[in-house]
């Protein structure tokens, strides 16, 4: 069980920094956490379930979608597996727009990315937190 401390949660910027760690939503979901202090997760499903209680983590996928055209087309030409796996997975049902299609696919990509980079997070913090946890039991002796 993780218990998320200000402490923690420095730590854990000092080691994003650190590793020079950058992906599409790793600030984002850093930031999203000092909101949950003292919250506790069991693993990286639970930390998931506690950012995305009001859909916050919803909101940055969506805003990681790209709204032009062209732009859109573009993406398609290099990544058509993940509208593959959108209409696979049936999350384009009545879906008929070509670019939509492709939002839903960039949808469906942003979404393993966030479910990847809540995981990453979640193991560093697992590491973080039995680190700390030593450190305080060192200092108590």
């Amino acid at each position: 069980m993780i218990t998320l401390t200000p402490n923690l949660i420095k730590a854990l910027n000092e080691q994003l920094e650190n590793t020079m760690y950058n992906d599409t939503f790793t600030s984002d979901v850093v930031h999203e956490l000092e909101d949950h202090l003292d919250s506790e997760v069991e693993d990286s499903h639970d930390l998931y379930e506690l950012l995305d209680c009001r859909g916050v983590l919803h909101e940055f996928i969506d805003s990681a979608i790209d709204i032009y055209n062209h732009i859109l087309r573009q993406w398609a030409v290099d990544n058509y597996e993940y509208i593959e796996q959108a209409l696979e997975d049936g999350i384009c049902a009545g879906i008929t727009d070509f670019h939509d299609l492709i939002k839903l696919g960039q949808y469906h990509m942003y979404q393993q990315e966030m479910y990847q980079c809540v995981e990453d997070i979640f193991n560093i913090l697992d590491v973080l937190n039995f680190e700390l946890e030593k450190e305080e039991e060192e200092e108590a002796y």
